[in-house]
């Protein structure tokens, strides 16, 4: 191989893709990209670092300059050279030991070499006449690399700043400079809407998407509530720091009620455009619960697979509630959220807190469920299941369990009123369903009790005293002298 020495630098051949320089245009950021890095080789003089030119037209290597954190700024090369769009160019500190390691690659030594850092550095890649910032790598150990493996970019036109854009190179050799990577995977797909959250008075959005999105593609014209009488989205700008975050602001403040949220012809960083994607959209304007507008329905506390344990609540009153307002605990009293903030929970509507979402969704697949985290087992001697209102701190229910009352055995404790005491075992029976419960739906012992109570006998204690029993319980505030005729004298 014909090898050319150029001032102090050392070029191998003229092949690879390189070629004494005609007429080129200036970069722009991203035309050349840091594609692999060898920081912790053995021997430790082996290091290299290898570029990449994406930017579909030849560049000017003389005009390139590259450093590591200390910024101290070497030349790629000190001759009218170009690299070809498309082709690897291979910068190395010791061109005896990189020749040993892979004889058969082209390579440049610039003349000076900034050592790299093996717990972690930073590579910067500039064009030298304007200053203008062509790539940097702000690499880890916990990215890859390291042992004698370089640190390879998967995704050539991906970001430069993420770990999940490089991985430890898989090649027999440890590494593939001036070629195409052993991890190379580029991405062709566009990023995808995953959730989108309104803030806690309604006057933003929060929308997370699958990967960083591209700046330029995110407008307020982006993006709209597919929603009747919906506010219009004013302003959209990606979150500092979350570059797959993106945050609205809303004309006027949400109503309570479901919406989608639509996005169009949103990029990725790599260019990937998705036409039009959406994601639902809850919001409530909640009302505060009295104790007892929210009960504990149902217990599965002693399923066939452990982790199945569920509780469900149920919505006895009349009010729209924010479910993740409301806390469960078991004797423990370690209260944690049933459901994420702004979860509408409706008048007669049944919410599931789960255990463990996939065993509960492979036995209930049809069944809607919220996973809190930091769910206590419930214990199938017995406990107690208790729900508040977090902001307020007002105790909204407690059932007292245990097996004396029903449930174990793979089938769940199913209250049979829900306006009934949540304290007495005649309240509370085992499920009779086919499947040994009825998540998310009417209990299969639900009997209301509609009947008034009944006295059924009564004595006379004393003089001035009458003792009355009723065939049930009865309320306390019902029970006035006014009410009440002993033969014909009142009762004071």
């Amino acid at each position: 191989m014909r090898s050319l020495l150029w001032g102090s630098i050392l070029l191998l051949g003229l092949g690879g893709g390189l070629s004494p320089r005609p007429g080129t245009a200036q970069p722009e950021p991203g035309a050349v990209v840091i594609n692999e890095i060898l920081y912790a080789p053995s021997p430790s003089t082996n290091e290299f670092i290898e570029l990449y030119n994406r930017s579909g037209g030849p560049i000017a290597l003389d005009e390139l300059a590259f450093a590591d954190a200390n910024r101290s700024y070497e030349p790629v090369a000190r001759t009218d050279t170009t690299v070809r769009d498309g082709t690897h160019v291979v910068l190395v500190r010791d061109p005896k030991a990189f020749t040993a390691a892979f004889p058969s690659t082209t390579f440049l030594t610039p003349d000076d070499w900034p050592a790299l850092n093996n717990g972690g550095d930073t590579v910067y890649l500039r064009h030298a006449p304007s200053d203008t910032p062509l790539d940097s790598v702000p690499y880890d150990p916990s990215w890859g690399g390291g042992n004698g493996r370089s640190l390879e970019r998967i995704d050539p036109g991906g970001p430069s700043d993420t770990d999940a854009n490089f991985a430890s190179s898989e090649a027999a050799s440890g590494a593939t400079p001036g070629t195409q990577n052993s991890v190379y995977a580029p991405d062709e797909t566009p990023p995808s809407l995953a959730r989108a959250v309104p803030s806690q008075n309604g006057d933003s959005i929060t929308v997370v998407f699958s990967e960083p999105v591209a700046p330029a593609s995110i407008s307020p014209e982006a993006f709209r509530l597919d929603s009747a009488d919906a506010p219009a989205i004013v302003t959209a700008q990606i979150d500092d720091g979350r570059p797959a975050q993106v945050r609205f602001a809303v004309g006027s403040p949400l109503s309570t009620g479901e919406y989608r949220l639509v996005a169009t012809g949103v990029a990725d960083r790599r260019g990937n455009v998705r036409d039009e994607d959406s994601a639902p959209l809850s919001y409530v304007v909640a009302d505060t619960p009295a104790p007892a507008d929210v009960v504990v329905s149902e217990i599965m506390y002693a399923p066939s697979v452990a982790s199945n344990e569920f509780i469900e609540v149920y919505n006895r009153s009349d009010k729209t509630l924010d479910l993740g307002t409301i806390q469960y605990a078991d004797d423990a009293r370690n209260f944690a959220p049933a459901a994420p903030p702004l979860t509408p929970f409706r008048p007669g509507q049944y919410a599931v807190l789960v255990r463990d979402e996939e065993a509960f969704a492979e036995t209930y697949p049809s069944v809607e469920f919220v996973a809190p985290r930091g769910w206590d087992a419930l214990n199938n001697g017995g406990d107690t299941v208790v729900l508040r209102h977090a902001p307020s701190g007002t105790p909204l229910d407690a059932v007292p369990f245990d097996p004396s009352w029903g449930g174990s055995d793979g089938r769940s404790l199913e209250r049979i009123d829900p306006r009934g005491p949540s304290d007495e075992a005649s309240n509370f029976a085992s499920s009779t369903a086919p499947d040994g419960a009825t998540p998310g739906a009417q209990n299969s012992r639900f009997a209301p009790d509609t009947a008034p109570p009944r006295p059924t006998f009564a004595e006379q204690v004393d003089s001035l005293t009458a003792a009355v029993v009723f065939n049930e319980p009865i309320r306390g505030e019902s029970v006035r002298p006014a009410r009440f005729q002993f033969e014909d004298v009142a009762v004071t």
